[in-house]
């Protein structure tokens, strides 16, 4: 029968089935509440509400409504444990920025301290081991000075060094001050130049430089002199010496101006240091170097005592000269006295004094 678009509607002969509260509270204390997700906790909800109307599916209006049944069931549920918390509001306030900083400082302080702790820890330990340490090796017979090496020594012996450095054989190798040993023994006139070592555990190393004298120099006192003329000691005792021995100089001279005077002594010993590469000079020993007021030298040689007078330089053409004239006289079995050869101006003259 065609319906009528101006009749009212008609009821619908399905019928909605109240939901049952207590059925529902019954069938979610059964339900496992700790393991279900929140679409299953739906679908419980669903079930205990289809279970509680006979079994019977319901009305698809009824599903898509909140009675104040579900709503006090969807209340009375509690949140899963597997459901994530929302997160926690940060931290607000006029302080806490303050707070953070101080908090920051406290945390940067007991660092500050910790590594304070640690360092002062370890500087404490290695300061007792090194106590330890220098004390055995300082006392132990293990390191007892027992050898000796000398290198360079010819005035000086090994008991002599010794004795200069302030230790002897027998005392331990670390009470030797190397820097303080090395001072004494350069402190000594003889020799100009030192070096100690030590080599474990009981040898100690002596390297020294010497100085060689080359001649006595006569100036008020006499003092030994250098190749190079530098007067490094005055002569004593125990100084056992055959040198040439330079005049000519005297105190007052040293005393006003040393170094003039040292360099007047190289000069001097120029002159001798040429007469001695003369085969002749095998004879002739030099015996005497005379420094002239004008600097000018003469030479006192042989044990006739021949006096060569050479003045300045060059010395070498004016000794050819000399022995020369020397060994023509020895043939005709005459001494010269004294050969002259000092004229600057006229360097060819030659005057020979005879005995």
């Amino acid at each position: 029968m065609k319906r009528n678009p101006d009749d009212p509607p008609r009821a619908s002969n399905r019928r909605v089935r109240p939901v049952d509260d207590a059925a529902v509270e019954a069938a979610l204390q059964a339900a496992p509440r700790s393991e279900a997700k929140p679409s299953e906790n739906r679908r419980v909800r669903v079930a205990a509400a289809t279970a509680s109307t006979g079994g019977d599916e319901a009305p698809p209006a009824t599903l898509g409504k909140k009675s104040a049944g579900n709503r006090k069931l969807a209340k009375d549920v509690p949140p899963s444990s597997s459901r994530p918390s929302p997160p926690a509001a940060p931290p607000s306030g006029p302080g806490f920025f303050a707070r953070l900083r101080a908090s920051e400082r406290l945390a940067t302080g007991v660092s500050v301290l910790r590594s304070a702790f640690g360092v002062a820890l370890a500087v404490g330990v290695a300061g007792g081991l090194a106590v330890v340490g220098h004390r055995y090796v300082t006392t132990s017979p293990r390191f007892a000075l027992h050898d000796v090496h000398v290198t360079g020594a010819v005035v000086h012996d090994e008991a002599s060094l010794l004795h200069l450095i302030g230790t002897e054989a027998g005392k331990n190798l670390f009470s030797v001050d190397l820097a303080a040993g090395r001072h004494k023994l350069e402190a000594d006139p003889w020799i100009s130049k030192a070096e100690l070592a030590r080599t474990l555990p009981g040898t100690l190393d002596i390297r020294i430089t010497e100085r060689k004298a080359a001649a006595l120099v006569a100036c008020g006192e006499s003092f030994l002199a250098t190749r190079e003329g530098e007067l490094f000691k005055v002569v004593d005792e125990t100084d056992k010496i055959d040198l040439p021995v330079v005049t000519g100089l005297d105190a007052q001279t040293l005393t006003a101006d040393r170094k003039g005077a040292e360099a007047r002594v190289a000069r001097a010993l120029d002159a001798a240091a040429e007469y001695e590469h003369h085969p002749p000079a095998q004879r002739w020993t030099l015996e005497e170097i005379h420094v002239e007021p004008d600097d000018g030298v003469t030479l006192i040689v042989g044990k006739q005592a021949i006096t060569l007078a050479l003045g300045h330089a060059p010395w070498r053409k004016r000794l050819d000269e000399a022995f020369a004239i020397a060994g023509e006289l020895d043939r005709r079995g005459k001494k010269p006295d004294v050969v002259m050869l000092d004229n600057d101006d006229r360097p060819e003259r030659v005057v020979v004094r005879m005995h």
